[in-house]
């Protein structure tokens, strides 16, 4: 499901005849606007135009990108594939909702996926020394000897880093990279970071549209390595977090107790 099209004009889209047509569209779009701020069921929001276009997980996130920004479009969406379409401008193949969350059992050429969970977590967030860790688990029990709970040594003790690390670290220990190994993650960022907004920087020097150094650079390009190692490249599967997906849950306890990990 889906709304809004477009930001809500400013006053000046209004032309000076103030025709009848052009104040009920400004209207039109001042509802949709309002009806997309007020609805709670969306996974993901797609920016198509706006000031950094992309998939963005939350209505304020989105309006961020979008508000004041002229002729910017804009929708929200039941989920992440459904949103990802539409910012590429595709149609995607219809699915029920839940589908989302549930990881493709029927493999490439044959070779069923590898399954694999990860997740990242940050304790004091705010604070004056925060401690993040992250978490690898995988859902065949013939490979839960490489599941991990591991503290983010390294580089700022962020969220986002540890999910990355978390990916990082799964892909290194996948078991055999002759089949196909997919990703199971609640991180938008890092999904967005992997399969959009990477190659773009890259091709600016790893800046940003706004000539800033990325983030999580290093991380990032060892990833890319990683995955060039494996034989098909790493799909990603966004699952909703704290929804009572136990691959989920089970990765989230690993980066929690990762996180309590001190260097003693």
């Amino acid at each position: 499901m889906e709304v809004c099209h477009s930001a809500p004009p400013r006053a000046r889209s209004v032309d000076h005849n103030g025709s009848a047509s052009n104040i009920r569209a400004s209207a039109t779009y001042a509802l949709a606007w309002s009806a997309m701020a007020k609805r709670k069921a969306f996974v993901a929001y797609g920016v198509r135009v706006g000031r950094h276009p992309g998939v963005y997980s939350t209505w304020d996130q989105c309006k961020a990108q979008v508000e004041g920004y002229a002729r910017a479009q804009f929708k929200g969406f039941a989920t992440t594939e459904e949103a990802e379409a539409y910012v590429q401008g595709r149609t995607p193949a219809k699915k029920h909702r839940v589908d989302a969350a549930i990881p493709n059992t029927q493999g490439i050429d044959g070779h069923a996926p590898i399954i694999v969970y990860t997740d990242g977590s940050t304790l004091g967030n705010g604070r004056d020394h925060p401690s993040a860790g992250y978490g690898v688990y995988w859902a065949d029990p013939a490979h839960h000897s490489l599941n991990r709970a591991e503290r983010l040594w390294q580089g700022e003790q962020t969220n986002n880093r540890a999910e990355l690390m978390a990916i990082l670290t799964a892909i290194k220990l996948h078991p055999d990279k002759s089949r196909p190994l997919q990703i199971c993650t609640d991180s938008l960022y890092a999904m967005q970071c992997l399969q959009t907004w990477m190659p773009k920087w890259k091709e600016r020097g790893w800046k940003t549209l706004l000539n800033q150094d990325v983030k999580n650079r290093d991380l990032l390009e060892s990833i890319e390595a990683a995955m060039n190692t494996c034989r098909y490249r790493p799909s990603f599967t966004h699952i909703r977090g704290h929804a009572g997906h136990h691959g989920n849950e089970m990765a989230d306890q690993l980066a929690n107790q990762g996180a309590r990990i001190t260097d003693t």
